[in-house]
């Protein structure tokens, strides 16, 4: 059985409990740097970085839109390929393996 084509504009549910990733703003980048948690170092004696990406969990129900179909996942220190950059309800861009999606 041949993969599903997606395009720009698809609407596509997730299955409940996948995680979606995507990067983080630069209003929540300047609060991570200015809190108290940054300040100092590490266990291992290194200074502390805010991370480059946030995530979530989709819940049972949750629509998004295909920005880009085919896509890499950038996010972290890593690539993973075989991604699509889908655009959900609040406005944020997320990266999710273009398996896992659904046409609705």
């Amino acid at each position: 059985m041949p993969a599903e084509h997606f395009r720009k504009n698809d609407v596509i549910t997730l299955p409940a409990g996948t995680r979606i990733e995507r990067y983080i703003t630069e209003d929540e980048l300047q609060f991570l740097r200015n809190s108290d948690a940054s300040k100092g170092m590490n266990c291992a004696g290194e200074t502390k970085l805010a991370p480059r990406g946030s995530g979530r969990y989709v819940k049972e129900g949750d629509t998004f839109t295909i920005v880009r179909a085919r896509a890499v996942n950038r996010i972290g220190w890593r690539e993973i390929m075989g991604c699509s950059l889908i655009k959900s309800d609040d406005g944020f861009e997320y990266y999710v393996k273009r398996n896992l999606l659904k046409r609705v």
